[in-house]
């Protein structure tokens, strides 16, 4: 039976090789003729979309930028903090009390770093703390604070 379908189909092809058979749907022009393109308003909205969603990538990727260059900062402020206070953990005299402030340059920036060395309760021991702002900074706030205690022995 099924050989017999086959057949029937080859020969009727055979008569038409490149006939354009009909879908179900071509006989309906209303639903082709309606639908050839975008109307105004479609296109308005689908670039409105566009143009809220480019925004907030350019503004996210500016956010970015800023966190980057922030981070540096930072990076190379505790860089210096630990510099100064392996100077003072490694210095042969032990730390007198009281507030020192100096700058130092690395990585072409000029660093404030402020060192300030407390007494505590053991004879023994004084609290260093180091605190490093960027020098000239507006709002003087510090980027980094390092607190370590070193003993006199």
């Amino acid at each position: 039976m099924a050989c017999r379908a086959l057949e029937l189909i080859r020969l009727t092809m055979q008569d038409k090789p490149f006939a354009v058979y009909k879908t179900r749907h071509s006989s309906n022009k209303n639903i082709s003729n309606k639908m050839k393109g975008f109307t105004l308003l479609e296109v308005l909205i689908a670039l409105a979309i566009l143009a809220i969603s480019a925004s907030a990538i350019i503004g996210q990727t500016g956010t970015s930028l800023s966190n980057q260059q922030q981070l540096q900062l930072k990076t190379a402020a505790i860089w210096v903090a630990e510099n100064k206070m392996t100077i003072l953990r490694s210095a042969e005299n032990w730390p007198p009390v009281g507030r020192q402030t100096e700058t130092i340059q690395l990585m072409s920036q000029l660093w404030q770093v402020e060192t300030t060395v407390a007494a505590t309760n053991d004879e023994y021991l004084r609290k260093v703390q180091v605190s490093v702002v960027v020098d000239g900074s507006v709002d003087g706030s510090a980027l980094v604070e390092l607190v370590a205690y070193r003993g006199r022995y």
